[in-house]
């Protein structure tokens, strides 16, 4: 079985997608154009009416991604982790369609990653650095048109100090 891999060269972003009942994916080469910011308030909220009919999104935060599944899923990390993986299933789509992850930091977008849906059920994820950067954090998937299909806020802790 052939997944593909795509790794984006900005902000410190990895990215993958695999459909999720697998068939051999040609690698597929990054997009042409970046859209545009989502507004940080249009993505804080949950928008479940911008949800396309049959489409189901479930998102997870983690450390890692093994064999397509999140590990160590949580809603707060320390920042010694280095990374955050948000993790999407998409179910139901019945055409190709294009949706994006977007990583904010205190409100403000900090990447956004597009992502090609390609079957009715398919697994994506991208991974964040986040540095230094203790505070709060959100993930969302939104559609082509920014519209929020799903979102989780989640936490960056500094490493506890030894007493």
């Amino acid at each position: 079985m052939k997944y593909r891999t795509l790794a984006a060269l900005t902000s410190g972003l990895l990215t993958a997608a695999t459909p999720a009942l697998a068939q051999d994916v040609a690698p597929a080469s990054p997009p042409a154009t970046v859209a545009a910011p989502v507004p940080a308030d249009a993505v804080a909220a949950e928008n479940s009416a911008a949800v396309p009919a049959g489409l189901r999104v479930d998102i997870k935060l983690a450390k890692d991604v093994v064999d397509r599944e999140p590990v160590e899923v949580a809603e707060t990390f320390s920042v010694s982790a280095g990374q955050v993986v948000g993790w999407a299933l998409i179910q139901g789509a019945t055409e190709p369609t294009t949706i994006r992850h977007v990583w904010l930091f205190e409100g403000k977008e900090v990447a956004t990653v597009p992502q090609e849906v390609k079957s009715a059920r398919y697994r994506t994820w991208s991974r964040k650095k986040i540095g230094d950067h203790v505070g709060s954090w959100s993930f969302a998937v939104t559609d082509a048109n920014g519209n929020t299909l799903a979102s989780k806020a989640f936490e960056v802790t500094a490493p506890a100090t030894p007493e």
